[in-house]
């Protein structure tokens, strides 16, 4: 896991050509992207004899850039409606007030800041254990500051 990651030399580290391949493939596509799950064939048909390896490449190891790769830019702005939506939770979460949401605002930092250098997005027990701590972070936000309110009044 992350000590394979921490001692492999950065420059020699296939993600960084992947990171590459994927970044002239989304360039290539904007705004609209080359559909969703065509990222294997659209990666072939960017990468060069320089990037080609023995590895078989079926995601680009950084979610965000996949996504922009498949949908654009037009198709990422109900995600970044969603990422607005969720800023305002997370900002929420960190207000006095609210000590039981901190770890899980965190952990939904974490998550979204992993999916830059590898796989988590396309991993559906990942997406769930997501999903249900938003649900969590944002119900115990709600409710704090539901009662927050009702001691003032």
């Amino acid at each position: 896991g992350i000590l394979r990651i921490i001692e492999t030399d950065p420059l020699s580290d296939i993600r960084s050509e992947i990171r590459g391949v994927t970044t002239r493939a989304a360039a290539d596509y904007l705004p609209v992207g080359s559909g969703f799950g065509t990222f294997q064939q659209v990666y072939e048909m960017n990468e060069t004899p320089e990037t080609m390896n023995s590895s078989y490449v079926n995601h680009a190891h950084n979610d965000w850039l996949e996504l922009l790769a498949e949908v654009g830019v037009i198709g990422l702005l109900p995600l970044l409606a969603f990422f607005g939506w969720l800023g305002r939770k997370l900002f929420r979460a960190f207000r006095p007030g609210h000590p039981e949401t901190y770890p899980l605002a965190l952990g939904l930092i974490f998550l979204g800041l992993h999916a830059t250098i590898d796989l988590l997005i396309w991993f559906t027990p990942l997406m769930f254990t997501a999903g249900f701590v938003l649900a969590a972070m944002t119900t115990f936000t709600e409710q704090s500051s539901f009662e927050q309110d009702q001691a003032r009044s």
